[in-house]
């Protein structure tokens, strides 16, 4: 007597049927995951200057002296935290980026180009040495050849006086988000 055994495995038409499914869902998340790529990258250095700043404020209450933040203007170094009494660079952050990183573009209260606050022992904002403009917000985004403005998630960190230190995204509108500039 013949005894016939059950197939095992997968067909080939089984297989195939599978691999073009797969390679649909694929194809269909694509964009959405670029997008969701760029827009994080746009909130990883954000929270980078974030934390810088951070980090300036709260060396300048320890050791109760008067320590800058700068925003670099050479390539692929964001910031550096300085001791203005030495000179001395405590913390500088890299970005890693290429050239087609964020955008990080300072200003100061006025809307004038600002790359430079100093936080004193209190942790407050006071002026920078030789009167340049004081820091009062930076925005982060990503150049439109990159993502389309209507679909990148611009984020804004925002100096108050009193040494607070703020993220927002400059696109809510709605009064009453916590999101909200």
């Amino acid at each position: 007597m013949l005894r016939v055994r059950p197939n095992r495995g997968f067909s080939m038409i089984e297989s195939l049927l599978t691999v073009v499914v797969l390679s649909i869902l694929v194809a269909t998340a694509l964009p959405s995951l670029g997008e969701w790529m760029a827009n994080s990258r746009i909130r990883t250095v954000a929270d980078g200057i974030n934390a810088g700043l951070q980090y300036a404020r709260v060396e300048a209450v320890r050791r109760n002296v008067p320590i800058e933040f700068r925003l670099a203007e050479s390539t692929g170094v964001t910031f550096d935290v300085v001791d203005p009494a030495t000179a001395a660079v405590l913390q500088q952050r890299r970005t890693g980026e290429s050239l087609d990183g964020p955008t990080i573009v300072g200003r100061d209260a006025g809307g004038s180009a600002a790359t430079r606050v100093t936080f004193n022992g209190l942790g407050q904002v006071v002026a920078n040495a030789g009167g340049l403009a004081s820091l009062a917000r930076v925005d982060i985004d990503l150049p439109t050849s990159i993502l389309e403005a209507a679909k990148s998630r611009d984020l804004r960190i925002l100096v108050g006086g009193g040494g607070r230190i703020r993220m927002c995204d400059p696109n809510v509108l709605a009064t009453g988000d916590p999101r909200r500039c």
